[in-house]
């Protein structure tokens, strides 16, 4: 029987996404355990609310289009300039960079603006691993070439420019790190601005999780390093930091002066084609949230979610796991120890502790002895989580 042939570019990619599979093993164990209240540290999900400041814009932006006066069809792909003006003054306040509004894309999150730039390049892309998976999967699934080169716990998890030639490259760095926790200080961003000059390569800077990033040794934006205009393009999200994982919004900077303007002017056609731009109510909403009011009660979260990841760290250093993370991020990267090398981590929280993790071979082949934590459920949850690790382990005599 004749028929379209499928893209087998899919082919190349896992079976299944680790997240959804992640999901299947949490519905088995509800119905074959209904009566376990089971604690959900796996999925990156928020708990909410969004800032009062979001709330307050999208029920004015909703009740606007509900008159005739002030209703908006149709708007620009790039985003309106009012959403746009707030993403550079935030960048201004919050990292003292100088954003163009003209290079800045207003997206529905981080994941559809890594397709599109991956779809705009055509090059090697270099992912460490481990990683968060959507980067390799977007790249094979678009047919490009990718190098996984592995980060060490010997180096804290941290990408750096070593044992790469210098030939043209898009390199992927996500800082505070999914899944490690990690974060780039200001000394390996200007090292990787050295390679980039002499390798003409352009580092996708994934800053999704800059607000949980409290310390001034850090970078939040990869613009903080003078001269990384030239040679960087940030992708930002509010899903996290401002619990908009159900709203969706984000965008991506592409300055002018990267790869000689080409760059810009390939996303902005792909852009045209291929997206009608965040609707107009949710713009209001990201716009509040990036807005002095809306960054205090930001700040306000992401400092409550560091304390959860802090309860969470500490029965587990307690009984001789080690902890990355959680200082810098809402992530802890968990080594097992050495009496459970032989155990599958995801199984023995889940079955024993009722606990739902995200296992470390989800984010790299060679994470097997890991596991992620996510503290973004707040400090409630991770109480009760450290408590039944405390309560296990002592019973267990371990």
């Amino acid at each position: 029987m004749k028929s379209i042939k499928i893209n087998n570019c899919v082919s190349k990619m896992r079976e299944n996404y680790i997240f959804v599979q992640i999901e299947k093993k949490k519905a088995e164990n509800a119905a074959a355990h209904p009566e376990n209240k089971l604690i959900d540290l796996g999925i990156g999900d928020v708990s909410g609310p969004l800032p009062a400041a979001a709330v307050r814009a999208l029920v004015i932006a909703c009740k606007a289009q509900g008159n005739c006066k002030t209703f908006r069809g149709y708007g620009p792909e790039s985003g309106y300039e009012f959403c746009k003006s707030a993403i550079a003054n935030y960048y201004k306040r919050s990292s003292g960079a100088d954003i163009k509004q003209s290079e800045i894309f207003v997206g529905d999150g981080a994941k559809s603006a890594i397709m599109r730039l991956f779809a705009a390049v055509d090059c090697e892309i270099v992912v460490f691993s481990p990683a968060y998976p959507a980067y390799e999967e977007c790249a094979l699934s678009l047919n490009k070439k990718v190098k996984k080169i592995e980060r060490s716990a010997l180096d804290g998890f941290i990408p750096l420019p070593y044992g790469l030639t210098n030939k043209p490259r898009l390199i992927v760095l996500c800082s505070p790190d999914n899944p490690t926790g990690t974060a780039i200080g200001r000394d390996i961003m200007a090292e990787w601005l050295s390679f980039c000059k002499k390798s003409g390569s352009v580092i996708m800077f994934d800053s999704a999780y800059e607000r949980f990033c409290f310390s001034p040794d850090k970078v939040r934006s990869v613009y903080e390093t003078e001269g990384m205009r030239d040679y960087a393009v940030e992708i930002g999200s509010l899903s996290k930091s401002a619990c908009f994982t159900g709203l969706r919004a984000g965008w991506t900077i592409i300055p002018e002066t990267v790869a000689g303007g080409r760059l810009k002017k390939t996303y902005e056609r792909m852009l045209s084609c291929g997206y009608n731009g965040l609707a107009y109510v949710v713009q209001q909403a990201c716009a509040a949230a990036l807005s002095e009011d809306g960054e205090r009660e930001s700040a306000a979260f992401a400092g409550k979610i560091i304390a959860a990841a802090e309860k969470l760290a500490g029965p587990l250093e307690t009984f001789g796991f080690k902890v990355f993370g959680g200082a810098y991020s809402p992530y802890l990267w968990v080594q097992k120890p050495d009496y459970m090398k032989k155990i599958d981590a995801f199984d023995f929280f889940l079955d024993r502790l009722g606990i739902l993790i995200t296992p470390g071979s989800g984010f790299g082949e060679r994470s097997e002895d890991f596991f992620r934590l996510s503290a973004l459920g707040g400090e409630e949850k991770a109480e009760e989580a450290a408590k039944r690790i405390k309560d296990y382990f002592v019973q267990a005599k371990l």
